[in-house]
């Protein structure tokens, strides 16, 4: 379902391209795009993300496990407080 976490998710995005002047999470397909999120975000849990780990089990899609990457390595010239506010949006 669509909801306003979804803009949020998307002005997270933003913010780090805005910053970077690339994407943050340059996929090819659907299943490049999710292995490249969670390399930057790091594996969702199922208390993080219940409804993903739902629909992934209906799908039998296994999560990669990959640890969160440091978003000071990936958009250097940002603040700590715009670090903060970017990882706030675009947590699972």
């Amino acid at each position: 379902s669509y909801t306003a976490a979804i803009d949020i998710w998307a002005i997270g995005c933003i913010a780090a391209e805005c910053y970077t002047l690339r994407p943050l999470f340059p996929g090819s397909s659907e299943l490049d795009q999710l292995f490249r999120i969670c390399t930057v975000l790091g594996t969702p849990t199922k208390e993080e993300w219940p409804e993903g780990h739902t629909l992934a089990a209906k799908m039998n899609f296994k999560w990669n496990q990959c640890v969160k990457t440091d978003l000071h390595k990936l958009i250097p010239n940002a603040s700590n407080e715009g670090i903060t506010l970017i990882e706030e949006m675009l947590f699972w």
